[in-house]
């Protein structure tokens, strides 16, 4: 019974234990199904992701390129292939980085050679990161035979160890806006010679009658030169048009020497138009309304391309006609072509109207009355097209500002695509560069209009009780914040902390922002510039000492007339745009504040420019 027992129990205790193991068994199955499961849905993921990335790689609209570490291409998308000009079986991808490099001929931005320790993927494989500011410029060749000039950022891959495996590049085809850049540059510049034709005029002595004055007519052939520059068109004529007769007078013409047949048939035109009423040629209703008008039209004259036709009008009158020929019979002018096109129509008029106001002075020279008749009829022009600049300028600058707020908010978009990112920060830097530009030529216009109400005795100033000290400080600061790299000192009166004057403080801040921007801009960018304050009885005396070229004895009374430009001054910092009117408003802004102007000046010994205002009883 006992041995029974016995066999019982072992049997009942195996059939538990058993039990256990299959419990166990069980466990473990479930536990390695359950990882299965796991494995199973993390590749899924992973095939979803690579499936993901694949699309992201191969939809980028700039080239991208992978490569190992002896610089073998390893990858690359569609934009890379079509941008270089392979196909996907091509040799292109079994060439080493050397036969690669001479194959496309790299450039640098000056169109030489690259030399191949300069190339950009080598730098990357040589742990150089290329992103940002750090992106280079390079012009290459490609199996096509396209001249491409693209901006290449990238990178080193590393491993886990810091050891590099490779690189990736990524490509942007900029040759477009490069040549935009090149052409914006080139019409900036053009408009600056134009600007300067404005300032220099021509010879003021010259006699005679307008029509046979050979210098005027060399200043109106250069500003045909310069206005095709910036339109961009093939042909344009210059007519005068007679104030009292409104006979036509053509006087100067500017060809395209690649368009032979388009400047003779622009040339015979011209030619026709000698001699004929305003009026009478054009005679057409849609002609004469858009003459009285003042505005553009197009004048067609079959089998020729039509002409654009500017009237060039001041005070409501048509003194001159500006032709423009495109050499495209189905020509379709932009708006934003127009606006640039009747711009230059209107300071070219400004140009004209300035050299017809020089002559009537110089020919009415003995006597006063005209004399100040002139004066009168040049600055009232300057002020009307001050106006007529300022509000265009108004107007894209308040667009440029839109747009600036427009891309701040997009960037601020966490969802935002790194490349789209990245194309936001580069229209952002162009707007800041436009807005740069625009408030060079604000300044510009301002000066013209202080000169015009300086001229016409309308200078508003809106006095009051100020604290010079806090004046010249705030002028101080805000050219520190714009030339950080410039040393710039300021000096106060020991123990003096408020020094009031009865003034315009806007109009004092104007001043010394002028001295100051001279001396930073006529000295070099290592020497300093000295700001100092000083106390003299009853006055204050405000200088700005600078390390420049400095100025002859008998230039430094004529620096303060309205237009002059001391000769061999050249700008040693910054922009050298201006119109020389800024220290003949200063002095004006100075004298009405019952102050006094000057200058300590020792040719090569820097300049000090000086203002004394009387110090106020509060």
């Amino acid at each position: 019974m006992r041995k029974a027992n016995k066999d019982v129990t072992d049997s009942v205790q195996a059939q538990h234990s058993a039990e256990a193991e299959v419990q166990v068994l069980r466990a473990r199955i479930a536990e390695l199904e359950q990882r299965e499961r796991q494995t199973q849905e993390e590749l899924r993921y992973l095939e979803e992701q690579t499936s993901t990335l694949e699309v992201v790689f191969e939809t980028i609209t700039d080239g991208l390129a992978v490569y190992d570490r002896n610089g073998d291409l390893v990858r690359s998308n569609t934009a890379f292939k079509n941008l270089m000009g392979v196909e996907e079986q091509s040799d292109y991808h079994q060439m080493n980085m050397r036969q690669r490099g001479e194959l496309l001929r790299l450039r640098d931005e000056a169109d030489s050679a690259l030399a191949p320790e300069r190339w950009p993927l080598r730098r990357m494989l040589s742990e150089e990161v290329l992103a940002e500011e750090g992106a280079v410029d390079v012009r290459i060749t490609t199996q096509t035979g396209r001249e491409l000039q693209l901006s290449l950022s990238g990178g080193p891959i590393k491993k886990r160890n810091g050891e590099v495996s490779g690189a990736v590049a990524i490509y942007r085809n900029v040759t477009e806006r490069r040549i935009i850049e090149q052409h914006n540059s080139e019409v900036l510049q053009a408009l600056l010679a134009m600007a300067e034709v404005l300032v220099q005029g021509i010879d003021q002595s010259v006699t005679g009658d307008l029509q046979t004055t050979s210098s005027l007519t060399r200043v109106l052939q250069r500003l045909t030169r310069l206005s095709c520059s910036i339109l961009g068109c093939q042909n344009i004529s210059l007519t005068l048009v007679d104030a009292e007769s409104n006979l036509l007078y053509p006087v100067t013409f500017f060809g395209s020497t690649e368009t032979t047949h388009s400047v003779n048939a622009m040339q015979q035109w011209q030619t026709t138009l000698a001699g004929q009423h305003l009026q009478t040629y054009f005679s057409e209703p849609d002609y004469l309304r858009a003459l009285e008008d003042g505005q553009s039209f197009l004048l067609k004259h079959e089998p020729l391309p039509p002409y654009l036709i500017i009237p060039m009008s001041v005070g409501g009158l048509t003194m001159g006609l500006m032709a423009l020929d495109f050499g495209d019979p189905v020509y379709s002018i932009t708006p934003d072509d127009m606006a640039l096109a009747e711009a230059v129509s209107k300071l070219s008029m400004l140009v004209l109207e300035r050299e017809r106001l020089l002559q009537d002075r110089a020919e009415a020279h003995a006597k006063e009355l005209a004399l100040l008749d002139a004066n009168q009829r040049m600055d009232e022009f300057l002020s009307i097209a001050s106006h007529e600049l300022r509000t265009p300028l108004t107007t894209i600058n308040g667009n440029i500002q839109l747009a600036k707020r427009r891309v701040k908010g997009l960037l601020q978009v966490e969802e935002i695509p790194q490349s789209s990112h990245e194309k936001l920060e580069l229209v952002q830097d162009l707007l800041n560069r436009a807005e740069r530009q625009v408030q060079v030529q604000n300044r510009l216009v301002g000066d013209l209009l202080d000169a015009s109400r300086v001229q016409a005795n309308r200078l508003e100033l809106h006095m009051g009780i100020y604290d010079l000290l806090a004046i010249v400080h705030e002028a101080v600061e805000d050219q520190q914040a714009a030339w950080p790299k410039r040393s710039i000192s300021i000096s106060d009166p020991g123990g003096v902390f408020r020094i009031p004057v009865y003034a315009d403080a806007d109009r004092l801040i104007q001043v010394i922002t002028n001295f100051m921007t001279n001396a930073l801009k006529y000295s070099a960018s290592d020497k300093p510039v000295a700001v100092m304050v000083t106390i003299q009885d009853q006055k204050v005396l405000v200088a700005i000492q600078d390390e420049g070229p400095g100025l002859a004895p008998q230039e430094q009374m004529r620096i303060w007339e309205r237009f002059y430009r001391a000769p061999g001054i050249t700008v040693q910092s910054g922009s050298g745009v201006g119109l020389g009117l800024g220290l003949y408003i200063c002095r004006t802004v100075i004298e009405r504040h019952q102050g006094e102007v000057g200058i300590e000046s020792e040719q090569g010994r820097g300049a000090t420019f000086w203002f004394t205002l009387p110090i106020a009883q509060e």
